[in-house]
């Protein structure tokens, strides 16, 4: 049940970046979220690449109509990482700020790393 709050909880708090969140909370959230996207890609990829030849479509429009699920499933997920990373970030005690860190390939790994801390406890 924790782990299903914790898939639950990343996209519920999509757009909250004041809150603090727990190592497991996020590395749950993450791991399976990122899962589930990319199973999607390959239903959707499946599903519409199937159709598309049973109904005898445009080979592009069906590649275009992939990408542009694919691409808002990308930002969506995009959105939630960015605030439960803040999330996690704030709980282990570090300024959130370091969440523009992760978009600068080598600030990524110590951003990667602050996520390992424990949570800091006080204010």
């Amino acid at each position: 049940m924790k782990f299903l709050n914790a898939v639950l909880d990343y996209w519920k708090q999509m757009f909250d970046y004041r809150s603090k969140q727990g190592r497991l909370s996020f590395f749950v959230g993450f791991t399976v979220n990122a899962l589930l996207v990319g199973v999607a890609y390959y239903a959707i990829s499946y599903i519409l690449g199937f159709m598309g030849g049973y109904y005898d479509a445009d080979e592009g429009s069906i590649d275009v109509m992939i990408m542009a699920i694919t691409w808002v499933m990308i930002i969506a997920y995009t959105v939630a990482y960015i605030s439960s990373l803040n999330r996690r970030l704030r709980d282990a005690g570090f300024n959130p700020w370091w969440t523009l860190g992760d978009f600068v390939p080598l600030v990524q790994i110590a951003v990667f790393i602050f996520t390992f801390f424990p949570t800091k406890k006080g204010s």
